[in-house]
Formats: C-alpha cells, structure tokens, sequence
C-alpha cells in the first residue's frame, strides 16, 4: 500500500484525535481510537489492562 497524501492525511487526523482527547480526557473519543485487544500497561503491576473494555473502565 502506498502512502498517498489522502492516506497520510487520514492518519494524522487519527493520531491528533487520539492524542487531543487523551490529553483533554475525553474518553468517548479516547475509546473510539482504540483496537478491541488494545492493552495498557501502566506503571504499577496494578495498571495492567488487557481490553479495551477494562481500560476504559480504569
């Protein structure tokens, strides 16, 4: 697949939004960003999350 401006243009969009709504805690877009098997590891043994769902949840 060739990265066309249309297709590098499209992922920026995702990582911006990804990032804006990370950063300004908006977690109904957040969690539209995500993959079903996304996984968190966070920084105690207690912050590992392996779903989307109980990522979300925390």
């Amino acid at each position: 697949m060739a990265l066309t401006k249309k297709l590098k243009a499209e992922i920026q969009n995702v990582y911006d939004t990804y990032w804006n709504s990370y950063l300004t805690g908006n977690v109904k877009t957040f969690a539209s960003c995500l993959d079903e098997a996304y996984w968190l590891l966070g920084t105690t043994k207690e912050e590992v999350f392996t779903s989307k769902k109980a990522t979300i949840k925390w």
